[in-house]
């Protein structure tokens, strides 16, 4: 069951901030800000800072404009995870960008870090319209994204985010059929590396 409210703080959980804690006494749902609190505690990092990033919005290559919110976790006394995420009007998850950096780093510098990645996947399509349903593949052979859900299909099938799209797994393999007869290589790494 999820929630709208951090437990708390109280404040309204947004898509792209809802950590999830699970505890013995039940689960805990957390923006990032009070999981913070509770890690740096934990940790006995108690001089964490909460750097606060206004969203922002960048253009992709055929010209529309996304709008990222950032949100940064620690995971661990040394490390701290940092996000960009795009969600649509509809509440989809669009685009998704993250790093994992040096809990020392200056904020500002880690957004640097973040921006330029964010910049570089705005900056490759992987898929074009064919139609006003379906996708192709642009460059013959790469297809980057990354795997998400359909909370409303019965089937538990993934969805994958392509180009910041939402694709179904059937419009997924529809597109990859077009290749019958070849060959792949599925590879599959975590959000905050680059391949």
């Amino acid at each position: 069951m999820t929630t709208n409210t951090c437990d708390s703080c109280k404040t309204k959980l947004q898509p792209h901030d809802n950590i999830m804690l699970k505890l013995e006494d039940g689960d805990q749902h957390l923006c990032s800000h009070c999981y913070n609190e509770v890690m740096a505690e934990y940790l006995g990092e108690f001089d964490y800072e909460n750097i606060y990033f206004e969203p922002d919005v960048m253009t992709d290559t055929d010209g529309l404009e996304h709008t990222f919110s950032f949100s940064s976790r620690l995971i661990g006394a040394e490390q701290v995870v940092m996000e960009a995420t795009e969600v649509k009007e509809d509440g989809l998850i669009g685009y998704a960008f993250q790093i994992i950096d040096d809990t020392k780093t200056d904020p500002l510098d880690r957004y640097k870090i973040l921006y330029e990645k964010m910049k570089r996947g705005l900056g490759i399509k992987h898929i074009q319209p064919d139609d006003l349903t379906r996708y192709s593949i642009t460059d013959p052979g790469i297809v980057r994204g990354h795997i998400t859900s359909d909370l409303d299909d019965e089937n538990d099938m993934p969805v994958v985010v392509i180009d910041g799209k939402e694709v179904s797994w059937s419009e997924f393999g529809a597109m990859v059929g077009t290749y019958m007869g070849f060959n792949f290589k599925l590879e599959l790494f975590d959000r905050s590396e680059e391949k």
